[in-house]
């Protein structure tokens, strides 16, 4: 897994609804984006914790994104995730978008979440 503990986007995870017994399945994950000289930097993070940093060009449409294992919270239960999904590079709009679905298995079984559209702005 990147390290993702440095750089301006230092703990931006960490915040968050830690004791709810609710989840969005839309916002399991989120992406923050933030330009830099001819790339957008993203960070793929949510309440347990940054998961992935990375880069995409300012006129490259979309970066896949595979291989990457998160952590969220499911019935109070921390289950491990593979990520595999898109960051969508909408260059009208000057935004960021994460699209995809985390597989994971729970008591044998395996599940699939399609993630609601979750976009920055850059």
């Amino acid at each position: 897994m990147t390290d993702v503990n440095n750089g301006s986007f230092d703990n931006i995870g960490k915040t968050g609804n830690k004791g709810s017994d609710n989840i969005n399945f839309g916002k399991i994950l989120s992406i923050k984006a933030e330009r830099k000289d001819d790339a957008i930097e993203f960070l793929i993070y949510n309440d347990l914790g940054d998961w992935h940093r990375d880069t995409i060009g300012l006129t490259e449409p979309s970066k896949r994104i595979t291989n990457v294992t998160v952590e969220f919270e499911y019935e109070g239960v921390k289950v491990k995730a593979k990520l595999e999904g898109d960051v969508i590079n909408d260059i009208e709009k000057s935004e960021l978008c994460l699209t995809g679905k985390l597989k994971f298995k729970i008591l044998g079984q395996e599940i699939v979440i399609d993630l609601d559209k979750d976009c920055d702005g850059y």
